[in-house]
């Protein structure tokens, strides 16, 4: 495809782009970022856009990555003190305090993940922590079914436990 009508097509369906962005970020600053992100890509491997493809769906694809991988790299990502700041903001009635509820409502959550038996309850815990599926199949040597089955049967315990706490 010559350069002036892939420039083209590419921003032929830039609003489409946009749109699918923010479905995937609620937010118009990061949605406007990830269009950018997609646009350097697209336009950088456009050597590799093969002529006759569909380019929409070729950069839709790139679009879905780039937020894939960005997600991931987020999960894995250090905890900030911004972040902290915002959750104290989010979870302090004033500067010294938490709210009782918040603090009672903490302490449940922990003691009905520590009731859990232990085959279930580390799995989940790791994947809190950021591990991946197959990342924690491979630590406790277990198959991913077994790692995904776990985790969902230790969710479900703890909405259970939770709904008796709320009534």
């Amino acid at each position: 495809m010559q350069k002036e009508k892939f420039d083209q097509s590419l921003l032929a369906i830039e609003d489409s782009l946009y749109r699918y962005a923010y479905s995937l970020v609620y937010n118009q600053d990061d949605a406007k970022d990830l269009l950018q992100e997609t646009f350097v890509k697209a336009l950088s491997n456009k050597d590799k856009f093969e002529d006759g493809t569909n380019l929409s769906a070729w950069t839709f694809t790139i679009m879905k990555n780039t937020f894939y991988s960005n997600y991931q790299k987020q999960r894995h990502a250090p905890f900030t003190a911004t972040q902290a700041n915002d959750l104290r903001v989010l979870n302090v009635a004033d500067d010294s305090k938490l709210l009782p509820e918040s603090e009672i409502f903490e302490q449940e959550l922990e003691k009905g993940i520590q009731q859990i038996e232990e085959d279930q309850r580390v799995p989940f815990q790791m994947y809190n922590e950021g591990y991946k599926y197959q990342e924690i199949a491979e630590k406790l040597d277990t198959s991913i079914g077994t790692i995904k089955t776990r985790i969902y049967m230790c969710r479900r315990k703890l909405m259970d436990n939770l709904r008796e706490f709320q009534n």
